[in-house]
C-alpha cells in the first residue's frame, strides 16, 4: 500500500512540474523560438501523460494493497474464533 501513495504522489508532481513548466514558459517571439518551443512542450507532455499513468498504477497498488489488508485481517479473525470455544448459542 506504501508503494502506491509513493508511485500516486511521483505521479502528481510529474503532472503538476509539466504544467507548472509550460505556464512559467516565456512566449516565443520568432520562428525558431517557437519551434525549439514546441519540441519541449512535445517532451514534456510526454511526462504529463507517463506521470497519469504513474498515478493510475500507484493508486490500483494502494486500492489493491488495502484490499489484501482487509482480507489478511479477515482470516487472522477467523482464525482466532476458531480458537474459542463454542458457546452456548452455536
Amino acid at each position: 500500500m506504501k508503494v502506491g501513495a509513493i508511485l500516486t504522489l511521483v505521479g502528481f508532481l510529474a503532472v503538476g512540474s509539466a504544467l507548472l513548466y509550460l505556464g512559467l514558459t516565456p512566449l516565443p517571439l520568432t520562428l525558431e523560438e517557437s519551434q525549439a518551443a514546441a519540441q519541449v512542450a512535445k517532451k514534456w507532455v510526454a511526462i504529463e501523460g507517463v506521470g497519469w499513468i504513474i498515478v493510475g498504477l500507484g493508486l490500483y497498488l494502494a486500492l489493491f494493497g488495502s484490499a489484501k489488508s482487509d482480507t489478511a485481517i479477515d482470516i487472522k479473525s477467523e482464525m482466532l474464533l476458531e480458537r474459542f470455544p463454542p458457546g452456548p448459542n452455536r
